[in-house]
This record gives structure tokens, C-alpha cells and sequence, in this order.
């Protein structure tokens, strides 16, 4: 029997659509399905690579929950915002860079075509297929809302909402969303973040019954562990511990799900500076990645960032840098193609030189550290442009896209390292050792797996499951 794909819809950004479709797809799989997720347009800065392109780092968590390889076609549409328009990404490749306006008042059928063929591929190839939307489908302003409505109409699927009740007002959200969204059919909704007595929802669960004929299909309760977040709705929060990292947080910072480990590690601190004086006395400083590392470099040169980490360093603060960081603590970057800002001095850190090209470097990776006190192996992918020379590699790629080769990464300075590998800290003996640096008694306990387990086992447990399946099988 064919199952009907599960779409999850938000009633809002925030509303917990990226967990749940984390959580049902980690569910189904130990249920013994094979399972991919799917999200037609996704609109982030933070991306990570699959084996045919790049997609939305959402999506590439949710392969992973899905034990699934990462793929093109799990987020054929992604969008990356920029002060001149989307960089838009198309089936994991650039295609262009387009109007913000003009993108969401077009029809969009390309672009449509697009993400139709994708999801019928992984019906296909997959028994249960989870898609998230976007946003909301009650945003009616945007006509033509290719990942909610516009995909609904055009598939046979089980669609249930997703509502935020930490926020307040969830069961407004949900009558709002049904009645503006009107052309789609709703299953059942499912409350998120919950705190409290669930007895006091019931009044209201039973008119939401009566009066609109839908389904609440559980309450999920407020979760302490919880995936790394769409850069939209980080909120950079800072805390203390035993060894404190200080991320730079420029106009133009990518991938910020590199840092979000350090939340999870009880003796890692974590801040984030915005200007020279929010950078304390750190232990780390992580120059992280850019959308435009000329524009970053120049914001961290005029605004004293540059100077206060130099400072610092002189003294002895271990300096990182991740991808566009990299770049800039090199010698020298040249740059005819995302910024033609010709050749740029560097913050002269590290011993490297950095040449633009127009070539992407979109690849998971495996490698092997080769800093002294840093030795492990590590897994992550990279994102970029560029090719930059060093005399002093930091680690061997020794798998790429799960084929093996053998080249070299980053660079290694006096107290600095350069890298290319997002996601790096979450390998959880690199961050030990790194930790270990600085206070020999750490040991540190992260699994991006036990975290995708502990949120499935807690959706699992508080949503009708059994229900919810019914509905996937009812022909």
C-alpha cells in the first residue's frame, strides 16, 4: 500500500515545523521505513552540502535523521538573502541572483517544475517522504506560496499544522490559518512547546473539534534540546563556562549551526561580538564564516574588531578561523569575483594566500587533524569559493562525497587554525581536545544522533502516532 507523504505546516516561522519533520523522520526510520525529507523553498544563510549540491542545513539534518544521504532534491529551492537580491540556489547549483519582489509576485513554474519532479523522485525511491513548509501558508500576500499552498494543491499528502503555544495565542493561529488557507485541506494540528497542565487545553480543543472539524493529534512539550536553529530565529544567546569562545558576528555571517555545540557543552561558553568591545578576554576567538568575506574583512578593519583580535592574539588567545574566517587571516586575498576587490591585505595571522574563483566547492567531507593536541578525525562539509595556498595544513581530506582521496585543508599558525570544514565542533573528540587545551580536566558529551533521538523519542511519545498513520495509509 502506497503511504501518502506527511506534510508539517507552521502557523508561523518558529512554530517547531523543522523539529517535528526532524522527529517523524528519525520515528519513522525506527520504525523501519525508509524515509527522506523534503522542503520545496527553503530561505536561509545557513547550508550544508549534499552529495549532488548544496541545500538548506535543515534539510541536511533531517537526512541524517532520516539516515538518509543528503541530497539536492530534499531542498530544490534555496534561497540566501542578500542586500541586492536572492542568491538563489536551484538543485543544488547557483542559478542567479534575483529580485526579492519580483521572485515572490512571479508564478514561479520553473522553479515549481522543479520541486514537483524532485518530490516525485523521493516518493519513488522512499517509502514515507516528510515535507516541511514554509513559514506559514496564511501568508496571503504572497500569491503564488510555492512551498505551502501552491505544493498542497498539488500533491496527496497528510497535512497538519504546527503551532508554537510557548508564544501564546495558538489556537487564533490555527483558526486564522485554516480559514485563510482555505484551499487545503488540514488533518489534525499538533501544539509545540508546551509548558504547563495539558487538562487546561481542553475546552479549547474540543471547540477547535467542533467548530472546524480538525484534529489535535498531540502536545508536544517544551523540549531542552532542540536542532540547530534557521539563522532567522537564532538569537545568539550568551553563556558562561569553563573555556568561553567569543564568535565574531559580522554583517554577512553564514552557517551560524557551527556554534551551536557550545550550547550543548555545559563547559563551553559561548558570546558573540558585534564590535571590539564585546570581545571580553576569551579563551577562542572564531572569525566564522561569510556570504561576503571582502565586505566582512573591511567591517571588522573599520569598526576596530581586527585590531582587538590581533591585540588579543599577540597575547596568546587561540584564534579560529571557519571558511570566509579563514580567508581573511591569511596574508593576502584576491578577489575578481565575489567582491572585485582585486587583491586585499589580510589580517596576516596565518601563512596563507587565497585566489577567488568561480568555481563552488560543495563536498562532505572527512578528514584527518594533524594539529598536535588537536588529533582526531572529523566530519563536516565545505561551502566555498576559493583555493587557498598554506605551508602548514591543518588536517588531510581523506573522504569526499564518500569517495576517498587524499588533499589537503586549512592552515596552522602560532595559537590559530584555519579551516574550510563546517560543522567541525560538533565531532565531539576535536572539541574535546580543543577544550582540553585550556583545562586538561574537560570531557565533554555531544551526539548530534542522541540529540535527534531524545527530540523523536519526545514527539513520539506525545503525538497519536497511530492515528497519524491511519491517515497516511487511508486511501
Amino acid at each position: 500500500m502506497a503511504i501518502k507523504p506527511l506534510f508539517i505546516m507552521g502557523t508561523m516561522s518558529g512554530a517547531g515545523k523543522s523539529t517535528l519533520t526532524t522527529a517523524f523522520a528519525r520515528i519513522f526510520s525506527n520504525m523501519g521505513f525508509k524515509v527522506a525529507p523534503f522542503k520545496a523553498q527553503n530561505m536561509s544563510l545557513n547550508s550544508a552540502a549534499a552529495i549532488n549540491g548544496e541545500i538548506a542545513y535543515a534539510q541536511y539534518i533531517q537526512a541524517i535523521a532520516s539516515r538518509n544521504i543528503p541530497d539536492a532534491r530534499m531542498n530544490p529551492i534555496l534561497l540566501k538573502p542578500e542586500k541586492d537580491g536572492l542568491h538563489t540556489i536551484l538543485m543544488g547549483k547557483f542559478y542567479g541572483k534575483i529580485d526579492g519582489y519580483e521572485y515572490f509576485k512571479s508564478k514561479k513554474d520553473i522553479f515549481f517544475n522543479y520541486a514537483y519532479e524532485s518530490l516525485k523522485a523521493l516518493k519513488e525511491k522512499n517509502d514515507i517522504v516528510i515535507i516541511e513548509g514554509a513559514g506559514s501558508p496564511a501568508e496571503i500576500n504572497i500569491e503564488y506560496d510555492l512551498p505551502n499552498r501552491v505544493l498542497a494543491r498539488a500533491i496527496d499528502s497528510v497535512n497538519i499544522l504546527a503551532s508554537n503555544i510557548d508564544v501564546g495565542g495558538s489556537f487564533a493561529q490555527i483558526a486564522g490559518t485554516i480559514m485563510l488557507a482555505n484551499e487545503i485541506k488540514f488533518h489534525g494540528y499538533i501544539l509545540n512547546k508546551f509548558r504547563g497542565d495539558e487538562r487546561l487545553l481542553n475546552p479549547a480543543i474540543n471547540f477547535m473539534r467542533e467548530k472546524f472539524n480538525i484534529e489535535h493529534l498531540g502536545t508536544v512539550p517544551y523540549m531542552d534540546s532542540f536542532i540547530p536553529m534557521e539563522d532567522s530565529m537564532f538569537d545568539f544567546r550568551w553563556k558562561n563556562g569553563r573555556v568561553n569562545f567569543t564568535v565574531i558576528k559580522f554583517p554577512y555571517m553564514a552557517n551560524s549551526t557551527d556554534f551551536h555545540p557550545f550550547y550543548y557543552i555545559k563547559d563551553a561558553g559561548i558570546s558573540f561580538a558585534e564590535n571590539a568591545e564585546d570581545i571580553k578576554d576569551p579563551d577562542v576567538i572564531i572569525i566564522p564564516g561569510s556570504k561576503r568575506t571582502i565586505d566582512d574583512l573591511r567591517y571588522m578593519r573599520e569598526n576596530g574588531i581586527e585590531d582587538r583580535i590581533k591585540e588579543l592574539h599577540k597575547d596568546g588567545t587561540f584564534v579560529i578561523g571557519i571558511c570566509g574566517g579563514y580567508q581573511m587571516m591569511g596574508k593576502k586575498i584576491i578577489d575578481n569575483v565575489e567582491s572585485r576587490a582585486g587583491e586585499i591585505e589580510g589580517m596576516n595571522i596565518l601563512d596563507t594566500k587565497t585566489l577567488f574563483n568561480n568555481e563552488k566547492k560543495v563536498s562532505m567531507v572527512e578528514a584527518e587533524v594533524l594539529h598536535e593536541k588537536m588529533k582526531s578525525i572529523v566530519r563536516g562539509y565545505e561551502i566555498h569559493l576559493g583555493l587557498t595556498e598554506s605551508n602548514n595544513p591543518f588536517s588531510i581530506v581523506n573522504k569526499e562525497n564518500m569517495i576517498p582521496v587524499k588533499r589537503f585543508d586549512g592552515s596552522v599558525g602560532n595559537n590559530a587554525i584555519g579551516t574550510y570544514i563546517h560543522d567541525i565542533f560538533a565531532n565531539q573528540k576535536f572539541t574535546e581536545n580543543l577544550m582540553k587545551m585550556f583545562d586538561d580536566s574537560i570531557q565533554i558529551n555531544y551526539s548530534i544522533e542522541e540529540i535527534i533521538e531524545k527530540i523523536s523519542e519526545n514527539v513520539e511519545k506525545n503525538v497519536n502516532m497511530e492515528r497519524i498513520i491511519e491517515l497516511m495509509e487511508n486511501q
